[in-house]
């Protein structure tokens, strides 16, 4: 009988966690051992962390938001246990990525499967993280963002153009591969997935499971751009951007004299002047669809 274990983060989505809880339950067959953690309080995290580092699980299952995801992904890369995900947050960048469903019944049905995908991890100033952490402009909003107690597209979006006036770029230097990079940038982003959530794509040839990290940079542009940016970034276009460079590189040392404002799988926090971001030599196995 496999274990598994259902991390339920009910403030990252509409369903109730007795709602979600009865939809698992209903759709578990009987070979699978189904046990639950709500994780509703702030403190509830560190009983959640000794459960996952002191019980085997066959499976550990996320189910949240970027957040949730991100934290235990953590948790299930420590003991060496596969993740599973159940997008409940408002953009769900990594489980669009992976093409995990959006439909809760349909992602029950990934995470039940056998198939599973090797994938990178990685971390920006000793912070680990899954997707995308970066400098700059979205490290700005996802600081606020996380500040608000509405989610969504909607504020996302309110946030965004309300910063877009008053931003100024900083100057960040880069040093990877023998290449040294330095200049003012609006977005300097180390992807390992392609995009922030709701499709916002700001590293489209990104792969999951290649070693590398994507090093993305927005140089300064007019503001008239940000039309033309909106258009990039949910076309999927954004690399076509006369301002838009990237690289790939597994690590990459950095310096951010002007600002030490960053984020990590959408999290805000403050970064040292000086920092190194790299990709972990151990993979995360993680459930994925059969495609």
């Amino acid at each position: 009988m496999s274990k598994v274990l259902f991390v339920i983060n009910p403030v990252a989505g509409a369903k109730t966690h007795n709602s979600l809880v009865d939809t698992i339950e209903n759709l578990v067959p009987n070979s699978v051992d189904a046990h639950f953690e709500i994780w509703n309080t702030r403190d509830k995290f560190s009983e959640i962390k000794n459960r996952i580092l002191s019980e085997p699980f066959d499976k550990i299952i996320a189910c949240g938001g970027d957040g949730t995801i991100s934290l235990i992904s953590r948790l299930a890369k420590q003991v060496n246990t596969a993740l599973g995900i159940i997008p409940l947050g408002s953009g769900n960048g990594y489980a669009r990525h992976l093409k995990i469903p959006l439909k809760v019944e349909k992602a029950i049905e990934v995470v039940l499967s056998e198939n599973y995908l090797d994938v990178d991890t990685a971390e920006i100033d000793g912070n680990y993280y899954i997707n995308i952490a970066g400098l700059g402009f979205d490290a700005l909003i996802s600081e606020q963002f996380s500040k608000t107690k509405n989610r969504g597209i909607l504020n996302y979006m309110t946030l965004t153009f309300k910063n877009l006036f008053s931003y100024k770029p900083a100057f960040y230097n880069l040093k990877f591969n023998d290449i040294e990079w330095s200049g003012k940038a609006v977005v300097v982003d180390f992807a390992l997935g392609t995009q922030y959530g709701n499709d916002a794509v700001i590293s489209p040839h990104s792969d999951p499971s290649d070693g590398m990290l994507d090093i993305c940079i927005l140089n300064p542009y007019p503001f008239w751009y940000n039309f033309v940016l909106l258009y990039r970034f949910y076309s999927k276009s954004i690399h076509r951007s006369k301002y838009y460079k990237s690289f790939k590189a597994e690590a990459i040392n950095v310096e951010s004299s002007e600002s030490n404002l960053a984020h990590y799988d959408g999290e805000g926090f403050e970064v040292n002047p000086r920092f190194t971001v790299q990709v972990s030599k151990e993979k995360l196995k993680v459930l994925v669809p059969n495609l």
